[in-house]
């Protein structure tokens, strides 16, 4: 995959953004919507620590504007892909957003397709979308607390609705502890925040075998997020005697991309992670870069330094940096860009 690196701050689009933008919010065929090393070898689950967990986590993500849509075929999903315009080049050089097609499950033939380089591309043109969609939910979250931040330091009184707002994002965040001031916003704040996109994607590369692994493709685990929960996991072929943990499942990619942001942005494990980009938004106001922050992910994996090695590896060797700039677009009716769309919900 070759692709022309650029410099760019991380310039989300909201969903009323993009609804606006694109004058239509329907799509055909039931609207749309949605945790490696090589392609083979170990996956870092193998030797995940319990910082992988995350902590059960409160349904509070607002609904998606598009409904999920499932496709079948790595060819089909190609070819609509192709037909939206949707290239990583020209999504990394900035020539268009990144369409808002979420993808209920990857397809189960992604591993049969014969060209490795366009495997990978798929695989990350698949997932891109959820994860910008996840730290979308998690900016918006924010940019409520930054207007709050800014009367508290204009000596604005606050209202029930901000006091309101204050205490349901401490308790969903784990911070009850949170006070309504101008210092207890600011505490939220380090953990209400985006991740680069180019960690999530290169930590969901390894985690998941580009897309090829057994969690990902009966579980949706693109992250290799562990659970005790028999119900919900999936269990490790190769898991240690007297181990009990599994791998999470969840009910779709866009599930196991909020489960990942949230837990790097309220696990113990990841303070330094937090603290770091918190640090960085202070000095400038963008996030720092994804192979500064990969360096505070030791504990995500029981290899520690050689992981976050890998994964900034994964980030220089892909060149994924050139996506911490992009955002969702929007998509109109997919029947209009793919003919075979009649066939996308096939099951």
């Amino acid at each position: 995959m070759t692709m022309n690196h650029f410099n760019s701050q991380f310039r989300p689009v909201t969903a009323i953004q993009r609804c606006l933008a694109a004058g239509m919010i329907a799509l055909a065929v039931g609207t749309m919507a949605p945790v490696g090393h090589a392609l083979v070898g170990p996956l870092s689950w193998l030797s995940g620590f319990s910082e992988r967990s995350a902590a059960v986590q409160p349904a509070f993500f607002a609904p998606l504007p598009f409904e999920p849509v499932r496709i079948q075929s790595a060819a089909r999903l190609e070819r609509l892909f192709d037909r939206l315009g949707y290239r990583l080049d020209a999504v990394g050089d900035g020539i268009v957003p990144v369409p808002a097609v979420e993808l209920v499950a990857l397809p189960p033939d992604l591993s049969d397709m014969a060209s490795i380089k366009d495997r990978k591309a798929l695989f990350i043109r698949a997932i891109l979308p959820v994860v910008l969609r996840a730290n979308e939910a998690v900016l918006e979250e924010r940019a409520r607390l930054e207007a709050i931040l800014a009367l508290l330091e204009a000596d604005g009184a606050l209202g029930d609705t901000d006091l309101q707002e204050i205490r349901r994002t401490a308790e969903r965040y784990g911070t009850p502890e949170a006070t309504p001031d101008v210092e207890g916003i600011r505490r939220l704040l380090r953990r209400v925040d985006a991740i680069p996109v180019s960690l999530a994607v290169a930590q969901a590369i390894l985690e998941s075998g580009w897309g090829t692994s057994r969690f990902a493709v009966d579980g949706n685990a693109l992250f290799g997020q562990w659970t005790w929960d028999a119900a919900s996991g999936i269990v490790p072929a190769a898991r240690a005697p007297g181990k009990s943990h599994r791998v999470r499942a969840f009910h779709k990619l866009a599930d196991s991309a909020k489960a990942y942001v949230f837990n790097l942005n309220t696990h113990p494990a990841y303070r330094s992670f937090r603290q770091a980009r918190e640090a960085a938004r202070r000095a400038g106001g963008d996030l720092p870069s994804a192979g500064d922050l990969a360096r505070h992910l030791g504990r995500y994996s029981e290899r520690g330094d050689a992981y976050t090695e890998e994964v900034r590896a994964m980030i220089r060797n892909n060149r994924l940096a050139v996506f911490d700039g992009v955002a969702l677009g929007a998509v109109g009716r997919i029947a209009d860009a793919d003919p075979v769309a009649v066939g996308l919900a096939d099951g």
